[in-house]
């Protein structure tokens, strides 16, 4: 996969602000053929077993839309609507692309427009749900009750989660606070007695940002673990620069290296500093912490899989018989053969899968399982649903990392979740976490 650094800056933060709901740099929209063209490659030419017989024993009438954001969240969803695509055919399998932030409100609204008025389109996965989704789907309420609409990764900090659950039959997100919580936990159970939290140097931090990070000081003072938060620069600081990566490689080197020699082995580092956001740097941070033989629970701002770790330490990287979108189990044997070289099992820890590969494809499943009549035609069968995530995440791990919780939790509109809510809860509208694997 090669890409210019600066398509990685701009897209990767983008990216990553727009499913929190932060401002983000203008983009133009692209086309779903140039997406097609320029995205697709390096993926596996088959389906697993499993997910093949999930998905395809069983065809559907009609039609399913998929709407991406222009780059996906990290390609995990455009690569989902694209193996969907081939098993499917583009007459049953609809992908749709719209603009990574509310830039172009009008376009968003053609695009749903352009459905509501296929006759054959039963159901609507939207990937990334950022603020202006609920005005474009507030039209095609109007005019069709007959499409089972699901959101992936609503907005509930510039958008009304009620709203939100008025308007979709099923919307997922991923339990951030949950997860936050989690990272402090799992810090303890790799060892950790200091927990390193980089935050941002210049900019204010956003409400959600400060209960993520205070969730995670609570947690450490459960826990007996001394929480020290540091900031540091973030993009915006480095964007002018010629030589930023390099500049920002030394910064992360000569923090973690000091503060290891400082606190010892047993200091873990993570940070909400959106300098993680982009790729090239969260590969510093990993290979820094190795090479420290510290404590990582969890590799980037907004989480992980596997193969963010397989990068970092090359594994993937020129390497035709593994890639980024390899089966999870075998990109997991891989990092643990080549983490037991460097002396470093037990210290690094990630999410088993992709949240976004996974979220992708089990809203395609329950929408499928919708239209078959396999579920009911008003509300959410949860146990069909949680069971859809269990075989997504199991589907793809060795049998020994297969005990791996996923926990599905009612969204309830109140704070933290929320800055201001209601305090209702939508049943409609569910928060999935899943437990990490240790390499």
């Amino acid at each position: 996969m090669k890409r210019l650094i600066g398509l990685i800056l701009v897209v990767g933060i983008s990216l990553i602000l727009a499913s929190c709901g932060e401002s983000a740099l203008p983009m133009e929209a692209l086309s779903t053929e140039e997406v097609q063209s320029s995205l697709l490659t390096e993926v596996p030419a088959e389906l697993n077993d499993q997910e093949e017989n999930d998905i395809v024993q069983k065809p559907f009438d009609g039609k399913i839309a998929i709407i991406t954001s222009v780059f996906g969240s990290g390609r995990e969803d455009v690569y989902v609507a694209e193996k969907l695509i081939e098993r499917f055919g583009n007459d049953k399998i609809i992908w749709r692309t719209w603009p990574i932030m509310i830039e172009n409100q009008d376009l968003m609204n053609s695009i749903v427009e352009e459905l509501i008025f296929d006759l054959d389109i039963k159901a609507i996965v939207v990937t990334d749900a950022h603020l202006g989704t609920n005005i474009a789907f507030e039209k095609l309420r109007e005019r069709r009750d007959d499409i089972f609409v699901i959101f992936l990764s609503p907005n509930t900090s510039d958008e009304l989660p009620k709203n939100t659950s008025q308007i979709v039959d099923l919307a997922i997100m991923i339990n951030w606070n949950e997860a936050s919580t989690s990272i402090a936990q799992q810090a303890y159970d790799l060892g950790a007695n200091t927990f390193i939290h980089f935050s941002p140097l210049t900019r204010k931090m956003f409400w959600f940002e400060l209960i993520r990070r205070d969730l995670i000081e609570q947690k450490c003072a459960e826990l007996g673990i001394q929480f020290i938060d540091i900031p540091i620069a973030g993009w915006q600081e480095l964007i002018e620069k010629d030589n930023w990566n390099e500049v920002y490689e030394q910064l992360i080197l000569k923090n973690i290296m000091q503060l290891v020699e400082k606190h010892g082995r047993d200091t873990a580092f993570f940070g909400i500093n959106d300098i993680f956001a982009i790729r090239p740097m969260q590969q510093h941070l990993i290979n820094t912490v190795i090479n420290a033989g510290a404590i990582l629970p969890s590799p980037a701002r907004s989480m992980s899989a596997p193969d963010d770790i397989a990068f970092a330490i090359g594994l993937t990287v020129g390497n035709p018989n593994l890639n980024r979108f390899s089966p999870y189990e075998e990109i997991i044997a891989a990092t643990r053969a080549e983490l037991t070289e460097k002396n470093m099992l037990s210290r690094i820890s990630t999410w088993p899968a992709s949240h976004d590969r996974m979220n992708v494809y089990v809203a395609v499943r329950y929408a499928i399982k919708w239209i078959n009549g396999d579920v009911p035609r008003e509300g959410i069968d949860v146990d069909v649903l949680r069971e859809g995530i269990d075989v997504d995440v199991l589907r793809s791990l060795m049998e020994d990392y297969a005990g791996v919780n996923v926990t599905l939790t009612p969204f309830t509109d109140e704070f933290p979740y929320v800055e201001e809510g209601t305090g209702e809860t939508f049943d409609n509208f569910f928060m999935v976490l899943m437990d990490f694997i240790t390499f």
